[in-house]
């Protein structure tokens, strides 16, 4: 590939302005010059510390060697060599690993999404980049590498687990479920909740405005990691095997799958007096809408 582009992911690195700070671009370019952060995010996790020999001993190692050269959607390709890999999640499209790759000579942290190549799941491979731009062209709560490889058969998306934060997927998996698969015990308290609810509710709106379905399961919820037992909330729209279409002027609907997420943030709150404040808030929040927030469901 050209190393003037091809082999690229361009961008800058930035910052949410209310909840947990996150890329909004990944850079692959032989050019980037942090190679402190380079070396953090190939460096296992904390189970594995102390084993010298092999930190990667209990991977599964499913797509370890294996090439890809994955496209954006603007056409550029990124050719990819798996060192090492481990399934995170699986479902009904396809299984989620955990992948240390190797670009233009770089070493990075990525998860890749291989997909079943069944005639009926195919079309659901193909909705995946199409949703993919149908939301990045009215959010930036989408991963900032979002690729599709040339043999359809896999994406590279962005490793929302960093040094700052953890991602709680909506497929259930050792990886991404709870605080307590990352070693943390609940919080007593998620310090952004009201403004956590205010982008929430403002998103839904302008994904409802563009007729933009959102299904309750392609919220992810993003939290930084626990200091003191508080903790900051985010959230990005991950899983993109399928979107529906809505009624324009109807919000209903992708403000009732909203609660979905709500309800993954509070679950990760101790039960105390501000845990009961914040459902409180939820409650008002939807009721403003026309809907009835419950907790727990």
């Amino acid at each position: 590939m050209d190393s003037s582009g091809e082999n690229s992911l361009e961008g800058i690195a930035g910052e949410t302005s209310k909840g947990v700070s996150r890329k909004t671009t990944d850079v692959l370019t032989p050019s980037e010059t942090n190679t402190d952060e380079q070396s953090k995010e190939v460096e296992p996790d904390k189970e594995n510390e102390g084993d010298e020999k092999d930190p990667y001993k209990d991977w599964d190692e499913t797509l370890k060697d294996r090439n890809f050269t994955f496209e954006n959607i603007d056409g550029r390709k990124t050719d990819v060599l798996v060192l090492h890999s481990r399934i995170f999640s699986g479902g009904a499209v396809g299984t989620v690993h955990e992948c240390v790759v190797s670009v233009a000579g770089r070493e990075r942290r990525f998860v890749i999404k291989t997909l079943d190549l069944s005639s009926f799941k195919q079309q659901w491979y193909s909705n995946n980049f199409k949703n993919y731009e149908r939301i990045r062209s009215v959010s930036s709560k989408v991963f900032t590498t979002f690729r599709r490889s040339l043999n359809d058969d896999a994406i590279l998306m962005t490793m929302e687990n960093t040094d700052d934060q953890v991602c709680l997927g909506t497929a259930t998996g050792p990886k991404t479920e709870t605080l307590n698969a990352f070693g943390y015990d609940k919080v007593d308290e998620v310090k952004n909740f009201e403004d956590f609810l205010k982008e929430l509710f403002s998103e839904m709106r302008k994904m409802t405005e563009e007729g933009i379905g959102i299904s309750p399961d392609t919220t992810f919820l993003l939290m930084s990691r626990p200091q003191d037992s508080k903790s900051k909330a985010d959230f990005i729209f991950g899983d993109l095997d399928q979107l529906s279409s809505v009624d324009k002027t109807s919000y209903r609907s992708n403000f009732d799958s909203s609660m979905y997420v709500v309800r993954r943030l509070l679950n990760e709150v101790k039960d105390s007096w501000k845990k009961s404040r914040c459902i409180d808030l939820a409650k008002q929040y939807f009721l403003r809408e026309g809907l009835t927030f419950s907790y727990p469901d």
